[in-house]
């Protein structure tokens, strides 16, 4: 026979198990086109012409890259607790300044600094209020930004340059960022190593990069961002520099080691090995 009207629907179930945790925060999205950027002097362009700064500072290889306009803020001397001169206080700049807009389609903020925290601040603070100061800092611009990757630069923790406490500072901020951040951020480690030690790098004050020590600064955080925090530097061979010949400051004879690093092919000094000891993690989520 025909078949009967569909009976009443029947009690619900029981509710099964909660699922993993999302992430409250999206890794880089292209549709959001800014880029917020936090720092010190080497974010301004400090070591190139004051007129090429706007678009060739790290900062602006970073934007440019990644195809976003940039919003800097960065002022000299600047740090996650530099005393008078905090992080903070740019981002709050950021947040006044910006429109609703604007701030809504910021898809990076860009956080790098914490040299002048160890030069300022080391024999007057403790490690906690370092690593306070940098969580501080990574949720205020969660907070301004929500809908951004947060990317975080913190000091070097392998670079003789920088004193021991120095570095057990970085290492201690770096380490509670991975563990107490429950948004997604790429946490830079190691940096510095892109261009320490390379004095062709530097400018004459030898403390800022020139203009290709900021292109390749930028050019890594960039190739970091899209890949995933990924390092993009690897070994692929090696040359000898002949007796007599002079490369980047470095005199042979010596052995080279040859790079692919990011889009092109580059000679480094086997004393510039920096990898694998530039790395980046993604943090995602505390659960």
């Amino acid at each position: 026979g025909e078949v009967g009207p569909q009976g009443p629907q029947g009690e619900q179930g029981e509710t099964g198990p909660q699922g993993p945790m999302g992430v409250s925060s999206p890794a880089f999205n292209r549709t959001n086109t800014n880029i917020v950027c936090i720092g010190d002097s080497w974010a301004l362009g400090s070591g190139i012409a004051e007129a090429d700064r706007p678009t060739k500072r790290f900062t602006a290889i970073v934007a440019n890259k990644l195809d976003c306009q940039e919003f800097n803020f960065g002022v000299g001397a600047s740090g996650f607790i530099r005393s008078g001169n905090l992080f903070t206080t740019q981002i709050n700049n950021a947040n006044s300044q910006m429109t609703a807009e604007q701030k809504s389609n910021t898809g990076i903020v860009l956080i790098v600094g914490g040299v002048n925290d160890y030069r300022q601040q080391l024999t007057t603070s403790t490690q906690a209020q370092f690593v306070e100061g940098v969580i501080n800092t990574a949720n205020l611009a969660h907070s301004v930004f929500p809908n951004a990757l947060i990317v975080l630069g913190i000091g070097n923790t392998n670079l003789s340059y920088f004193p021991s406490k120095a570095r057990q500072w970085y290492s201690a901020a770096i380490s509670a960022c991975e563990r107490q951040l429950d948004y997604t951020a790429l946490i830079l480690k190691n940096l510095y190593n892109v261009i320490s030690g390379n004095t062709a790098l530097y400018a004459s004050d030898n403390l800022h990069p020139n203009e290709e020590g900021h292109g390749r600064f930028g050019g890594y955080i960039a190739n970091a961002i899209l890949g995933g925090g990924q390092s993009v530097f690897s070994v692929i061979g090696s040359v000898t520099l002949a007796s007599g010949v002079t490369l980047d400051g470095t005199e042979g004879p010596t052995e080279l080691n040859l790079w692919r690093a990011n889009d092109e092919i580059v000679v480094d000094a086997a004393r510039f090995e920096f990898s694998p000891a530039i790395t980046a993690s993604k943090v995602i989520g505390a659960i």
